[in-house]
Formats: structure tokens, sequence, C-alpha cells
């Protein structure tokens, strides 16, 4: 059936229509799988930078505060340092089981633990001991100190070993040992943590 120029041109019209309503739904399904690729980047970029810091903050915990103590002054005091050389400790809460009565105390600068501190306590708990060899107490230490340049919080339990030494006019002295770590514990439960392990 021949077609009029009228009906062609009609006919043409609506070709080009059909292929521009193509165009737009192929550069819409481009737009759309591209947002989709996007989206399941940034997310598995997300991802990555929450296990990255997920690994920093375990890094930051395997990388925890450990002291060691020397006894000085024939044992009138301990000095206390960092194991790792790259912390330096900046100040410190000395906090005994609660039975002593010995409220914390806080040392800055200087980091010591000094026997007439803890003398008169320790002389009346171990009253009824008499075992031999060294003597022991737990005590938590909360300490502030820099690491690389930034500055850290640690809080852990110890044992502090010490002697008690009778003498000619019948009193008794104490001397500090040293300490050994007996657990690490979050700063806000060292109190209930060094009070569990005097129980024990």
């Amino acid at each position: 059936m021949n077609q009029t120029p009228e009906e062609r041109r009609e006919a043409a019209e609506i070709r080009r229509r059909w292929i521009t309503l193509g165009e737009v739904v192929a550069v819409l399904a481009v737009l759309i799988s591209a947002a989709t690729l996007w989206n399941s980047y940034a997310e598995r970029k997300s991802a990555e930078a929450d296990r990255a810091a997920d690994a920093q903050k375990e890094h930051k915990v395997e990388a925890a505060l450990v002291l060691r103590a020397h006894a000085v002054d024939d044992g009138k005091r301990l000095t206390i340092e960092a194991v790792d050389a790259d912390q330096v400790i900046q100040s410190q809460r000395l906090i005994l089981p609660a039975k002593l009565s010995v409220a914390p105390i806080e040392t800055a600068g200087d980091a010591r633990i000094e026997a007439r501190w803890l003398s008169d306590a320790l002389k009346e708990s171990d009253a009824k001991r008499t075992n031999a060899g060294d003597l022991r107490v737990p005590i938590a230490i909360v300490s502030r100190f820099t690491s690389k340049g930034e500055m850290h919080s640690a809080a852990a339990v110890y044992q502090l070993a010490y002697v008690r030494e009778g003498n000619l006019l019948g009193g008794s002295s104490i001397r500090l040992r040293g300490l050994s770590l007996v657990s690490r514990v979050p700063e806000a439960q060292a109190q209930e943590a060094v009070d569990r392990a005097f129980r024990r």
C-alpha cells in the first residue's frame, strides 16, 4: 500500500521519537549502573576504614604499658619506669585495697612508691603473718604516659613485694622489693580489681 508523503513524514517522526526514547532509557540504565557501582565502592571503602580503625585499637591494646621497679635506699623506695623505652611516665595514681584504709596516692614526674606511704597499713595487715620470704600486697597503678609523642593511659594490678623486719628497739620496718604484673584492668574498675585480688 502506497503512503502519501504526509504519512511517510509522520512515520519517520514516530521512528525518531522511539529512537530518542530508547536513547533516554539506555542513558538512565548507564546512570543507575554507575550509581550502584559508586555505592558499592563507597561501602567497601567505609568497611576498610572501620577495619583499619579496629586494627589500630587492637594495636594500642597490645602496646599497653608494662612497669618495672627498682628498690633504692635499702628498700625505702621503689623507682618505677616503663619497660618500653619509648614510653615515658608522666603521672600515676596508686590504689591499695580498701581494707588497708590508705587513700589513693598521686605522683607526678617522679614515678615511685615510698615505704613510708604504706608502712603503717602493711604492718597492721601483717600482724598475724609469720611466713618467711617476701610478703605481697596487690596494688593498682593507673598511669598517664607518652608514647611516640601521644598521650595514653593504662591501669593494671601488680603485686607489691616487700619484707617486714624487726629491729633492736622492738619495732619493725617495711622494705620494698619490687613489682610483678597480675593483670591489666579498665581504669574505672581499678579499685574493684585490687580489692578482689586482696581477698584472694
